[in-house]
């Protein structure tokens, strides 16, 4: 590839090995910061420029890496627009623009306008929560001082969160073939690099704090899984979180009772009820499970009877029509396979409860 190539085709700067898009857009971003100025404030806003033949999607990647590459470098980025606004007929590659700017750019660059090619975005910082899970996120944004495992309870909340990182993981193709079959076959690979975004992460966490360290899981999750598990993973996790927070951790009730506030807030959310062959239909009977134990204590055989609960729901989902999601397309096409979003909370949540009680 040719960095700097001229609009008209023109020789650029440098030729190199072609990069991936993230590197791409940092080698290109570390050298028009060399050249700018921008202020004590740091505010900008940024253009993604296609120059011809690159496809909306990788635009996307390249705005999403743009906007954490400059706020890691302590930029706030104020707009970023992506788009063709000069091309070269198919040029297959892009330009990115950096501009300083102050309340007085912004409303010019906010104003309207009638030029076809300028777009109509948000006139918003970009990145910012989805407001139906705005208020969740924002009572749980600040997590306590303090990182990493210093108590016997923290190593197994890690031991415990790796191991469920691990499992999907190693699910990625059975998550992956499943969902081909009876959704749009990019569960498994959500899932995985949602996995690993929370094994780099992991030891960031508060682990001595399980309350926040949900929080903390919640946000990594919302902001790494794709499609609409994304938000309904992350609402999951954070309303655990809140319920558990000041509670005895201990006892098999309280987390029984922030798991199934779990399940309504992704019923709030999402719309979904068990029965509707979404992952509720494998956390509700986990939930019921626990509720149900005789004797009311955390055990081994105990938690271990709930995972066997989850995945007979699973294994009900097959014979449901469902009436959500990508699935809800096909309508009986599905019928006889089971649901892969139910199928993966059981596989995290018995790689979880092993390692919490091991045998």
């Amino acid at each position: 590839m040719e960095l700097g190539l001229g609009i008209h085709g023109e020789p650029g700067v440098k030729r190199t090995e072609l990069q991936p898009a993230d590197e791409l857009t940092e080698t290109l971003l570390t050298e028009i910061l060399k050249h700018g100025k921008f202020y004590n404030e740091k505010r900008v806003a940024v253009m993604v420029n296609n120059l011809g033949a690159v496809t909306e999607m990788e635009l996307a990647i390249v705005a999403r890496h743009a906007t954490s590459f400059l706020e890691s470098k302590r930029f706030m980025v104020e707009r970023i627009y992506a788009g063709t606004f000069l091309s070269s007929l198919d040029m297959a590659g892009i330009s990115i623009s950096v501009l300083a700017v102050t309340d007085e750019w912004l409303r010019w660059l906010d104003a309207a306008t009638t030029a076809p090619a300028w777009p109509n975005v948000a006139k918003q910082r970009p990145g910012k929560p989805e407001p139906r899970v705005a208020a969740e996120v924002n009572a749980q944004v600040i997590s306590p001082t303090g990182k990493g495992a210093q108590s016997e309870a923290g190593r197994k909340v890690k031991q415990a969160i790796e191991s469920a990182c691990k499992a999907l993981i190693d699910a990625e193709g059975e998550l992956t073939e499943m969902d081909r079959v009876t959704g749009d076959g990019d569960l498994g690979t959500s899932m995985e690099r949602a996995a690993k975004a929370v094994q780099s992460a992991v030891n960031s966490y508060p682990l001595d704090d399980v309350s926040a360290t949900l929080n903390l899981v919640g946000h990594t999750l919302r902001r790494e899984l794709g499609g609409t598990s994304g938000p309904l993973y992350g609402v999951l996790f954070l309303r655990c979180g809140s319920v558990l927070k000041g509670s005895n951790i201990a006892e098999l009730a309280e987390w029984a009772k922030a798991l199934d506030q779990g399940c309504r807030a992704i019923s709030e959310l999402g719309g979904a009820k068990p029965g509707d062959r979404t992952m509720l239909d494998a956390l509700d009977p986990f939930v019921m499970a626990l509720k149900k134990s005789p004797d009311g204590k955390a055990t081994r055989e105990t938690v271990l009877s709930a995972v066997e609960a989850a995945e007979r729901g699973v294994d009900a989902t097959a014979q449901m029509k469902p009436r959500l999601g990508r699935s809800s397309y096909l309508g009986d096409r599905v019928l006889g396979y089971p649901d892969p979003g139910a199928k993966a909370i059981t596989i995290w949540l018995q790689a979880a409860c092993e390692a919490l009680f091991p045998g």
